[in-house]
């Protein structure tokens, strides 16, 4: 009597590993034809002119003083990393604020969304809806978000701090805006 053919367990394993491996080779050559029509922005430098315009003010907040020295918080509601710096930048916006530099958070999201931070947060600055967030982001090489910039009155990036605030760098724009306060007493 003959057996029914089966297929042992290696051999099982062999078909499954070969399908899993023909998967994955199709998937990188989706990703990196995906990858090759993305445009790779480069990230706001020192010294480079970082501008305001296409933003709205939000709450009933004038625009800020184009002509001061400014310090600036790019965000959205839904990041991990801007919702952890809310703290530091409260903090850093009241030390700005008496060291007579303005102070401006701009959204990168939805104006609903940042209604509701802004209410939620009890934000002690102003903050502005960017009306275009992708054009604003590529106008000011901001790839990526958190971002806190030191602006010159000139419009000029002084320094940039690109991801969370946290103590560590809490200390650096400190210092930076004390050293800021120095030079205009």
């Amino acid at each position: 009597m003959k057996r029914p053919f089966q297929i042992s367990g290696k051999l099982l394993y062999q078909v499954f590993l070969h399908v899993t491996l023909v998967v994955l080779a199709i998937e990188v050559l989706l990703l990196t034809r995906q990858e090759n029509g993305l445009e790779l922005q480069e990230k706001i430098k020192v010294g480079e002119g970082f501008t305001l315009s296409g933003i709205e003010m939000m709450n009933g907040h004038n625009m800020i003083d184009s002509t001061s020295q400014s310090i600036i918080f790019v965000f959205t509601t839904s990041c991990p990393f801007c919702m952890k710096s809310l703290p530091y930048w409260k903090l850093l916006a009241s030390m700005a604020q008496s060291a007579g530099i303005e102070v401006l958070g701009v959204s990168i999201d939805s104006r609903e969304k940042t209604t509701v931070l802004v209410r939620d947060s009890s934000l002690s600055f102003p903050v502005a809806n960017a009306l275009d967030p992708q054009r604003f982001s590529r106008v000011n090489h901001l790839p990526s978000i958190p971002e806190t910039i030191l602006r010159s009155k000139e419009g000029i990036a002084l320094r940039i701090w690109s991801g969370p605030i946290e103590e560590k760098s809490l200390a650096e724009v400190v210092q930076a805006i004390s050293d800021i306060n120095l030079k205009t007493n």
